[in-house]
């Protein structure tokens, strides 16, 4: 049998919207749980979805760290 919790607020989606409901109600007093289908805080856009594409979108230079060679 799955172990039971008493909380006073179930938070369902770890996403930007959900992170901020649960952050309040924990500054609040309230014992919050939150429930992600994917386990992972942030949600679909940050793991999976926008984030990760914008971030395949920068071109490589702008990534890039400039070093100066051994000889100047």
């Amino acid at each position: 049998m799955a172990e039971q919790l008493e909380v006073d607020l179930a938070v369902i989606g770890a996403g930007p919207a959900g992170q901020k409901g649960a952050i309040q109600g924990a500054k609040a007093g309230k014992k919050v749980v939150v429930i992600d289908r994917l386990g992972l805080l942030g949600g679909a856009c940050l793991n999976q979805a926008t984030v990760p594409s914008k971030t395949l979108g920068v071109p490589a230079p702008s990534m890039t760290i400039p070093v100066s060679s051994p000889s100047g």
